[in-house]
C-alpha cells in the first residue's frame, strides 16, 4: 500500500508539473487519433448470492466484497471536429485490481472472496475545447470477469468455486484534459460503471458440485491521465 500511494503521488506530480507549463503550451486541434495512460484509485463492490449445492453457503445466501485499489488504465480512441464541438471514441484496458477475502461464517477454515479481473471498455465521448482545454462526457459498455472464488482447504486439491462466462455493463463519465504541448495533454478522469446481474454457472473444482451464482459489481475509477496525439 506505501508503495502504491508513492507511485500515485509522483503521478501527480508529474500532472501537476505539466499544468504549470501552461505558458509553453499551444492551442492546436484537439481533433485526431489519440492514446493515454492512467493511474489512480478505483472502489468496487462485487454482490453474490449463492445457488446450487450448498458447499460455501446454503441456498439463497447473500453477501458482497469491496475493495479500494490501485487504477491502471490505457487507452487509444478518435476525435473527430463537429463545428464547436468534437465527437469521438475510444477503446480501452483497467485493472481494477480487486481482490477481497473473509473468513466464512459458516466453517472454519473457509474462505469468502471476490475478484474482478480487468475492465475492457468502449466508449462513445462528447466534447468541446476552450483554447487547451477540453472538457468532455463519455458513454459506452465495458466488460469484465466477476469472479467469486470462495475456498476450503481441506479437500485434496483446492476446493475453489469456479463460475462462467463474463460481465458486461453500462459506463459514464467525465473528463478534463490541459495540452501542455502540442502533442501531449494531461488530465482528469471519472468513470461509473454498472456490471449488470446476471446467472453465472460452475463448478466447485476438486469437488464437481455444480453451483449457481447470481452475480453482480458496479465500480467507480477516478485517473489522471497522460495523453498524446498521433497524427
Amino acid at each position: 500500500m506505501i508503495t502504491r500511494n508513492k507511485t500515485l503521488r509522483h503521478f501527480t506530480a508529474a500532472a501537476l508539473t505539466g499544468l504549470c507549463l501552461a505558458g509553453s503550451a499551444n492551442a492546436d486541434d484537439w481533433a485526431g487519433p489519440f492514446a493515454s495512460i492512467g493511474l489512480g484509485s478505483s472502489h468496487s463492490r462485487l454482490d453474490w448470492t449463492a445457488g446450487g449445492v450448498p458447499i460455501f453457503a446454503p441456498t439463497g445466501y447473500e453477501d458482497h466484497g469491496t475493495a479500494d485499489s490501485l487504477a491502471i488504465s490505457g487507452e487509444v480512441g478518435q476525435m473527430y471536429r463537429r463545428g464547436d464541438f468534437l465527437l469521438g471514441w475510444s477503446v480501452g484496458l483497467t485493472s481494477l485490481d480487486h481482490e477481497e477475502r473473509k473468513a466464512s461464517p459458516f466453517s472454519p477454515g473457509e474462505t469468502l472472496a471476490t475478484e474482478i479481473g480487468p475492465m475492457a471498455s468502449l466508449a462513445g465521448r462528447v466534447g468541446k475545447d476552450y483554447g487547451n482545454w477540453l472538457f468532455y462526457g463519455e458513454a459506452g459498455v465495458a466488460i469484465a470477469k466477476l469472479s467469486v472464488p470462495n475456498e476450503a482447504p481441506y479437500c485434496p486439491t483446492p476446493c475453489r468455486v469456479s463460475l462462467d462466462g463474463m460481465s458486461t455493463g453500462f459506463l459514464t463519465g467525465i473528463g478534463a484534459d490541459y495540452r501542455i504541448t502540442d502533442r501531449y495533454a494531461v488530465g482528469i478522469n471519472y468513470r461509473y460503471v454498472d456490471f449488470q446481474a446476471r446467472t453465472a454457472s460452475g463448478e466447485i473444482s476438486g469437488l464437481g458440485a455444480p453451483q449457481e451464482y447470481e452475480i453482480g459489481a458496479d465500480a467507480s475509477v477516478i485517473t489522471l491521465r497522460l495523453t498524446i496525439a498521433l497524427d
